[in-house]
C-alpha cells in the first residue's frame, strides 16, 4: 500500500504491504514501475480504490486457473492451448477453500494446541515439583533409614560389648578368687613347715605326740584350676562377597545385600606378654640379724644368711662351727654356760635356779653347755608328781610313767614313747618335706600360672574388643555403603526423571513459539489477496497433533520399601535389596557367678540408719554388704559397718578434702586429690599414686569398674570429660558426640558418673540438669531432664543396680529417681527422710545406702526383693 495510491497490478508482487511517506513517493515510484515490467502497471489515487481482487503473477499472462490434471497454475491461452480438454479449476475458488482450512486450522491451533500445550508445560512444571518433593521425602526416608540401620548395628555391637565385658569380668573373678585364696593358704603351709620344723628339732615328746597332720586339708583344699579357660571367640563371616555374619555367645546377626562385597581387613595378630609390668612383693620375712649381711637362696623357698659372730643358722651348728659364735640362753639373751639335760634347755648362770624354781615336780640334771646330752624329754606324769611319762597305754590311749605301768595299767598293752615319737617325726619329716617340696611349690606355680592366665585373658579380651570394634567399622561402613547405593539409585532415578520432564517441557515451549508463529503466518495469508501465499500454503496441523504427545499420566517414583520385623530390617529399592537381623538375644551362662533375679518392692525400706563424724557428708562408698566408706569436709577418708563401728580411718594429703571415692574389685580403697591432680589407691593401709590427670586437668569425681577399668571426671575451667584408664593407660576419652559437639554443658559442676553391665557409662550432669548414658562405642544412648517436680531438677551422685536400674539424687527435691536401662522414668523415692540427699552407693546385697549432706547420716534403703 503506498501513501498517496495503490497498484492495482503489482498488489500481490511483494511479500509486505509497503508505506511509504510522501516525500520518497517519486523514487519509490519509479523503482515499482521498473520491478513490476513483467505486467502492465497502473498507478490509482488512494481514495479511488474501493476493493482489492486477487492478483495472479505470470510472466505475459495472469493465471486464473489451476489444471487438475498437470498440478498447474493457467492462464486464459493455456487454457485453450496446453491444456485444453484438461480439467481446469477456478484459483480463486482454490484459495477461497485453502483460506477457509487455514482459518480452521488457525482457529485450532489458537483454540486448542497451544492452550492445551501451555497446559501441559504447567503440568509437566507440577509435576516436576511433585517429583522434587517426592524424591526429597525419599531421601529424607532413606536418612532415617539409615540413621536406624546405624542404631541397629551399634545396638548389635553394644551386645556383643556387653556380652565380652561380663564374660571378662567373670573370668577375671573367678581367677583372681581361686589366686586370693591359694595365696591364703600358702603363707599357712609356710607357716605349718616352720612349726614342724620346730616340731622335729625340739625334744619335747608332748610337741610330737599332739601333732596333727594337715597335708590331707592342703592337698584337697583348693582343687587345681582346670587347665584351660575358653575365651568366647568373636566368628565373623564374609559370605558370597555380600553377606555378614556375626557370632557371639548366644547372639547371632546377619547383614546382606544382592550387591557389593564387604571387604574384611586380616586379622590382627599380638604377642603375648609373659612378663609381668609390674614386679611385686610376695612375702616379707624377718630375721634376728640385725645388721644383715649376706642372703644365699637354697633352691626356691630356703635361703641362708649371716651376720657375723652373732647368729649361727641350724644347718651349720657343728662342733667346728660353734667357736665362732655365741649361743645365747633359753630364758635369755646371755651366754650359755649351762644345759639342763631332763628338761633339754640352754641356761646361762642367773637363770639355773629360776628354771629349777619354776618346775619343782620333775628332776633337773643341770650339766655344763660342753657335757649337755641331746634326748628326749618326756612329759610329766599328772597323777605322779615328779615322774615323767615313758610309755603310751594303747588301750587307753594316754601316757603314763612307771608308776601307771604297775598300777592301773598294768597287763595294758603299752608302747614306748620313743618310738612313737621316732615313728611320727618320722612322719612329719615327710609330711614338712611333701608340704615345703611340693605343695607349697606348687601352689606358688599355681598362682603364678593363674597371674599369667589373667595376664593372657586381659590380652585375649583386649584383641577381642580390637575385634568387636573392627567388625564394628566394617558393619557400619557396610551400612554407609548400603544407604550410599540407595542414595545414588535416587539421585539417579530423580535426574533421569527431571532429564525427561524437562527436555519434554523445553520441547512443547519451542512448539508453541513455533505454533504462534505459524498464526500469525497463517493470519498474513488470510489477510494476503495474493493467490501464491496460499495455493504454497502448507498445513502443520497434524504435526502440531501429533509431534508434542504428553507424557504418561503418572511418573513412578522407586519406592523405598522398608519393614522391622522383630529383630529384622529389611530394605528394598529398585534391584537392591538388604536385610540386617539378629536371631537371638545374647543369653550370658553365669556358670562361674551365679546371680539371683531381683525385682523391686512396692514399698522401699528403711533397714538401718547410720550416723557418722562428718558434717557435711560428701561420698558414701560401699564395701561388700555391711560396710562403706564415707568421706566428708576434711582429709580423712572412714570405713564404718552397718552397725556404726569404725573399722579404719585414713588420711589423706588432700589440702582441703577428697573429691570423691569408690572401691574397686578387689576391695581396694581409691580416691582423687583435686589439688595434686592425682587418682591414689589405699592397699594394706598404704597409699600410693595410681595416675596423674594431663596438664591443666584436675581429677573430679571417679568410679571403678567391675573389669578393672577406672572412670574419672576431669574438667579445665567450665570444661568437663571423661577418662576411662587402664592402669596409668588411658583406652577412652569421652567428651564429644558423632557431629563433634561436646556431650556435656559447660559449668562449675563436676560430673557424677557410675556404669552398668552392659558397659555404658552412665553420667550425672548437673550443669545440664540430666542425666546421660554413653554406650562403650561413645554414642549418646539418651538423656533424662528430669520428672516433674516442685523444684528443678539437680541430678548428682548416681548408681545403676544388678537390673541395670538407674538411680540418681535429686537434691532440691530431696528424693532419689529411678530409670530403667532405656532412660525411662520408672519411680521416685521420696518418703524416707531422704533430707538433702547427697552420697549414694549400692551394697552387693542390692540395698541403697543414701549420705545426706547436712545431718551426716546415711540411710539403708531395701527396694529390691529376690
Amino acid at each position: 500500500m503506498l501513501k498517496n495510491g495503490i497498484c492495482r497490478i503489482g498488489y500481490f508482487a511483494h511479500s509486505d504491504w509497503h508505506v511509504y511517506s510522501g516525500k520518497r513517493w517519486p523514487l519509490l515510484y519509479s523503482q515499482h514501475r521498473t520491478s513490476s515490467t513483467a505486467a502492465f502497471v497502473k498507478i490509482l489515487p488512494l481514495n479511488t480504490v474501493m476493493t482489492v481482487k486477487l492478483i495472479f503473477v505470470s510472466t505475459a499472462h495472469r493465471c486464473e486457473a489451476v489444471c487438475q490434471q498437470c498440478q498447474t497454475q493457467v492462464c486464459i491461452k493455456c487454457c485453450i492451448d496446453t491444456h485444453k480438454k484438461h480439467n481446469v479449476k477456478v484459483i480463486s475458488k482454490i484459495v477461497e477453500e485453502v483460506k477457509f482450512r487455514i482459518q480452521n486450522e488457525t482457529e485450532e491451533i489458537q483454540n486448542k494446541l497451544i492452550p492445551n500445550s501451555q497446559k501441559e508445560v504447567l503440568d509437566i512444571e507440577n509435576r516436576i515439583i511433585i517429583l522434587t518433593t517426592e524424591y526429597a521425602k525419599l531421601e529424607q526416608e532413606r536418612k532415617r533409614l539409615r540413621n536406624l540401620w546405624l542404631k541397629e548395628v551399634e545396638d548389635i555391637f553394644d551386645k556383643v560389648d556387653s556380652y565380652i565385658i561380663k564374660m571378662k569380668e567373670e573370668s577375671l573373678s573367678t581367677l583372681t578368687a581361686h589366686k586370693k585364696k591359694i595365696e591364703e593358704i600358702i603363707p599357712d603351709m609356710i607357716k605349718t613347715v616352720e612349726e614342724n620344723k620346730e616340731i622335729l628339732k625340739s625334744n619335747e615328746a608332748t610337741n610330737t605326740l599332739n601333732y596333727i597332720s594337715k597335708n590331707e586339708e592342703f592337698e584337697h583344699a583348693y582343687v587345681p584350676f582346670n587347665a584351660d579357660m575358653e575365651y568366647p571367640s568373636l566368628v565373623a563371616d564374609v559370605l558370597d562377597g555380600n553377606e555378614l555374619n556375626i557370632k557371639i555367645g548366644h547372639l547371632r546377626a546377619t547383614m546382606s545385600q544382592t550387591s557389593e562385597p564387604a571387604v574384611i581387613d586380616d586379622e590382627l595378630s599380638t604377642k603375648l606378654q609373659q612378663t609381668l609390668k609390674k614386679s611385686k612383693l610376695i612375702v616379707s620375712i624377718s630375721t634376728r640379724c640385725k645388721p644383715l649381711h649376706r642372703v644365699a637362696c637354697v633352691e626356691e623357698n630356703e635361703a641362708w644368711h649371716i651376720q657375723i659372730g652373732v647368729y649361727i643358722p641350724e644347718k651349720m651348728a657343728s662342733s667346728s662351727f660353734l667357736a665362732q659364735g655365741i649361743i645365747t640362753c633359753s630364758l635369755c639373751e646371755n651366754p650359755t654356760k649351762q644345759y639342763c639335760n631332763d628338761c633339754q634347755v640352754n641356761l646361762c648362770v642367773d637363770c639355773v635356779s629360776p628354771h629349777i624354781e619354776a618346775f619343782q615336780s620333775v628332776p633337773h640334771y643341770i650339766v655344763s653347755f660342753k657335757n649337755r646330752k641331746i634326748r628326749l624329754v618326756y612329759p610329766s606324769c599328772l597323777i605322779h608328781l615328779g615322774h615323767r611319762c615313758e610309755a603310751m597305754c594303747q588301750q587307753c590311749q594316754i601316757q603314763v610313767c612307771i608308776k601307771c605301768c604297775i598300777g592301773p595299767h598294768k597287763n595294758h598293752n603299752l608302747k614306748a614313747i620313743a618310738k612313737i615319737v621316732e615313728k611320727l617325726k618320722l612322719n612329719i619329716q615327710n609330711e614338712t618335706e611333701e608340704i615345703r617340696n611340693n605343695l607349697i611349690p606348687n601352689s606358688q606355680k599355681k598362682v603364678l600360672d593363674i597371674e599369667n592366665r589373667i595376664i593372657i585373658l586381659t590380652t585375649e579380651y583386649a584383641k577381642l574388643e580390637q575385634e568387636r570394634e573392627r567388625i564394628r567399622d566394617i558393619w557400619l561402613k557396610e551400612v554407609e555403603d548400603l544407604f550410599d547405593k540407595v542414595g545414588s539409585y535416587i539421585t539417579t532415578m530423580r535426574d533421569e526423571n527431571l532429564s525427561t520432564l524437562t527436555a519434554h517441557k523445553k520441547q512443547i515451549e519451542e512448539g508453541i513459539q513455533e505454533m504462534i508463529k505459524t498464526v500469525e503466518e497463517n493470519n498474513e495469508i488470510l489477510k494476503s489477496n495474493k493467490a501464491t501465499h496460499a495455493l504454497n500454503y502448507i498445513s502443520k496441523h497434524e504435526e502440531y497433533e501429533y509431534a508434542f504427545v504428553p507424557l504418561n499420566a503418572n511418573v513412578e517414583y522407586p519406592t523405598l520399601v522398608a519393614n522391622a520385623l522383630g529383630k529384622e530390617l529389611n530394605i528394598k529399592i529398585g534391584n537392591l535389596r538388604a536385610t540386617l537381623s539378629q536371631t537371638l538375644e545374647p543369653a550370658v551362662k553365669d556358670n562361674l557367678l551365679l546371680t539371683k533375679e531381683k525385682t523391686t518392692l512396692k514399698k522401699p525400706k528403711v533397714v538401718a540408719s547410720i550416723s557418722t563424724r562428718y558434717k557435711p557428708l560428701h561420698r558414701v562408698a560401699c564395701v561388700e554388704e555391711n560396710e562403706a566408706w564415707v568421706s566428708g569436709d576434711t582429709k580423712t577418708i572412714t570405713r564404718l559397718d552397718v552397725q556404726k563401728y569404725v573399722k579404719e580411718t585414713v588420711a589423706t594429703n588432700c589440702h582441703r578434702f577428697t573429691n570423691d571415692i569408690s572401691v574397686t574389685t578387689q576391695g581396694d580403697l581409691i580416691y582423687s586429690d583435686y589439688e595434686n591432680k592425682t587418682v591414689n589407691i589405699v592397699r594394706e593401709g598404704k597409699t600410693e599414686a595410681l595416675f596423674t590427670t594431663p596438664p591443666g586437668w584436675h581429677p573430679c569425681n571417679l568410679f571403678a569398674t567391675k573389669a578393672g577399668d577406672i572412670l574419672v571426671n576431669i574438667s579445665r575451667g567450665l570444661k568437663n570429660k571423661i577418662l576411662r584408664h587402664q592402669g596409668e593407660d588411658i583406652s577412652q576419652e569421652i567428651e564429644n558426640n558423632d557431629l563433634g559437639k561436646s556431650i556435656f554443658a559447660e559449668g562449675s559442676y563436676s560430673l557424677y558418673l557410675t556404669e552398668n553391665s552392659h558397659g555404658d557409662v552412665c553420667v550425672s550432669d548437673l550443669n545440664a540438669r540430666s542425666v546421660i548414658s554413653v554406650a562403650r562405642s561413645g554414642r549418646v544412648r539418651f538423656c533424662y531432664k528430669g520428672a516433674s517436680r516442685k523444684r528443678s531438677f539437680d541430678p548428682q551422685c548416681i548408681v545403676t543396680d544388678s537390673l541395670n536400674q538407674i538411680i540418681v539424687t535429686d537434691y532440691s527435691n530431696d528424693c532419689l529417681h529411678m530409670l530403667d536401662q532405656t532412660g525411662q522414668f520408672m519411680r521416685v523415692f521420696n518418703n524416707h527422710g531422704l533430707v538433702a540427699p547427697c552420697g549414694l552407693s549400692i551394697d552387693s546385697a542390692g540395698r541403697l545406702w543414701v549420705g545426706l549432706l547436712h545431718t551426716g547420716n546415711i540411710k539403708v534403703i531395701q527396694y529390691l526383693k529376690n
